[in-house]
């Protein structure tokens, strides 16, 4: 799914010159709202009809929108037919690899370009240094960081 995940990142990257989300919901027809909503919720994707919007928080710090936008986008992109609040709610399970993989999407998407300018740095950065560098939470750099790490030593 690793794999996967990476490609569908970089024909985004390559198709439409950009690793910027909301660059990308404007492309692919994805709207984006934001909304006061509760402290503990940085955004989630709604499918209105055919239409995909994203809905963000105002108060979602500025360094973290880029990243939750990418999240939500990896949502829509990669589990097209899947309502997790309705999965969770009727079934009592918690999705944790369908945000691992939101997650994925988002750390390829939008650290890919910088490890690529980092690329002389990049075997002695740790997951601290590149999350700090790059804006992004080390639960998803970790993510991205430690799959590219054992594909290295495979």
């Amino acid at each position: 799914m690793n794999r996967r995940i990476e490609k569908l990142a970089l024909s985004l990257r390559l198709r439409f010159g950009s690793s910027n989300a909301f660059e990308l919901c404007d492309h692919l027809g994805v709207g984006v709202l934001w909304q006061d909503l509760p402290e503990q919720v940085n955004g989630f994707c709604l499918c209105l009809g055919q239409k995909y919007t994203i809905i963000l928080n105002l108060t979602t710090p500025q360094e973290l929108r880029h990243y939750v936008c990418a999240h939500e986008l990896g949502h829509i992109l990669l589990h097209e037919k899947t309502n997790a609040l309705e999965l969770t709610e009727l079934t009592n399970l918690c999705l944790p690899r369908l945000e691992n993989q939101a997650d994925y999407f988002a750390a390829c998407l939008l650290l890919q370009d910088c490890l690529d300018d980092w690329r002389e740095w990049y075997s002695t950065l740790t997951v601290s240094q590149v999350a700090q560098l790059s804006g992004l939470p080390v639960r998803v750099v970790s993510l991205c960081m430690e799959d590219r790490h054992h594909t290295a030593v495979s």
